[in-house]
């Protein structure tokens, strides 16, 4: 039988999309080379998006093996844009549109510890696009 693990992340997925209006990527963390821009070489607001490995939550081991056993997905998300205050009011958008959501076989979504903002910097010390980082936690049963 298959896990939920990939059901639940594509439904987080499509709770971003349908919660924030600039475009959301599953990507890596962006870098000068990866940022999405403009035709113009302006820097496009967005959501890079990153799922983490599960983890074993502990006191949470099933009688049915570990294939029962509840689980945490991390949830990693970078909001991108050209200003600083662009990108803490996008992270701030994202905490309040994700916190208590949930999802067939999760929990609901929590807040990690981490985050904080950044920069994507050129090679000669340019800032090229401000980053605000958030992290969430979704609880999951591995399997239904």
């Amino acid at each position: 039988m298959p896990s939920n693990e990939e059901a639940i992340q594509e439904a987080f997925l499509e709770a971003v999309d349908a919660a924030v209006p600039q475009p959301v990527n599953e990507q890596g963390i962006p870098d000068t080379k990866t940022v999405l821009r403009t035709s113009s070489g302006a820097i496009r607001p967005y959501y890079a998006l990153q799922f983490g490995d599960i983890s074993s939550l502990t006191g949470s081991e099933s009688f049915a093996g570990p294939r029962g056993n509840d689980y945490a997905l991390p949830v990693y998300i970078q909001a991108v844009a050209a200003t600083v205050k662009d990108a803490r009011k996008m992270s701030n958008r994202i905490k309040d549109a994700m916190l208590g959501e949930d999802f067939e076989w999760s929990g609901t979504v929590t807040k990690r510890a981490g985050g904080g903002q950044g920069t994507i910097t050129a090679s000669n010390g340019a800032t090229e696009a401000y980053v605000a980082a958030t992290s969430f936690t979704v609880t999951i049963q591995f399997e239904g």
